[in-house]
C-alpha cells in the first residue's frame, strides 16, 4: 500500500508510515486496494499493457449504418428504375431534350406468301439488325400484328428484314415512317418483295 501523504510505499501491515509518521487508515487503503487490484485486472493484460474497455456503442453504430445503407440502396434502385410515366402503350409523341421520340401504333401486314417467323427492323445508317420485332410470335401468311414502334423525329427512315420457318431472309430496305399517323401506321410486306409503310 501507499502512504496517503508522502506517496511512498509502505508494508500493508504498518499502523504509521515509516518515512513521514501519517497514520494509515486500514480501512479506506483496503477499499483503494480493491479498486486498484480491480483497475489492474480490467486496463492490464500478464504484460502490463494498456486494453481500453469494449464500448456498446459499436454495436449502435452498426444498426445506424446499416440502416443508412438501405436508404441509399433503395434511393438508388427507385432513381434507377424509376416510374416510367410514358407507358408502354403509348400513342403520342413524348418530347424529348435533344430529339422527339415517336410512339407508333405499327400493324405489320404480311401479304408474302410465306409464315414470318423474325422480323428485324434497324435503321438506315445501321450495318446490323436490331432485336427480333415479333419476339417469340409467330407472323402468318394473311395475318397482322400490332407492335409499339419507338424512334426519333431524326430517324424516320428503316429497313426491314423478315426471316421463314428455314430461316431464309428477305429485305426491305428505305421505308420512312414521315407523314404516317402515330396513332395507326401500317407496314405490307406483299409477295412481290415489296413493302409499303402509311
Amino acid at each position: 500500500m501507499f502512504c496517503k501523504n508522502c506517496g511512498k510505499e509502505i508494508k500493508d501491515t504498518e499502523k504509521f508510515c515509516s518515512y513521514c509518521g501519517t497514520p494509515v487508515d486500514v480501512h479506506e487503503d483496503n477499499i483503494n486496494r480493491q479498486e486498484n487490484i480491480r483497475r489492474k485486472n480490467v486496463y492490464t493484460d500478464n504484460f502490463n499493457t494498456v486494453v481500453p474497455p469494449k464500448k456498446s456503442k459499436s454495436k449502435l453504430k452498426k444498426v445506424i449504418i446499416a440502416i443508412i445503407a438501405v436508404l441509399v440502396a433503395l434511393v438508388v434502385i427507385v432513381w434507377i428504375f424509376g416510374d416510367d410515366s410514358s407507358g408502354s402503350n403509348s400513342t403520342s409523341a413524348v418530347q424529348n431534350t435533344d430529339n422527339q421520340v415517336m410512339k407508333f401504333n405499327l400493324t405489320i401486314v404480311n401479304h408474302t406468301g410465306i409464315d414470318i417467323y423474325e422480323l428485324y427492323a434497324s435503321e438506315t445508317d445501321t450495318d446490323d439488325w436490331e432485336e427480333d420485332v415479333l419476339e417469340d410470335n409467330i407472323l402468318c401468311n394473311g395475318d397482322s400484328i400490332n407492335i409499339t414502334f419507338t424512334i426519333t423525329e431524326n430517324d424516320l427512315d428503316w429497313d426491314f428484314a423478315i426471316k421463314d420457318i428455314n430461316g431464309k431472309q428477305y429485305e426491305y430496305y428505305d421505308l420512312s415512317f414521315e407523314g404516317c399517323n402515330i396513332n395507326g401506321a401500317t407496314l405490307v410486306l406483299d409477295s412481290d418483295g415489296n413493302a409499303t409503310l402509311n
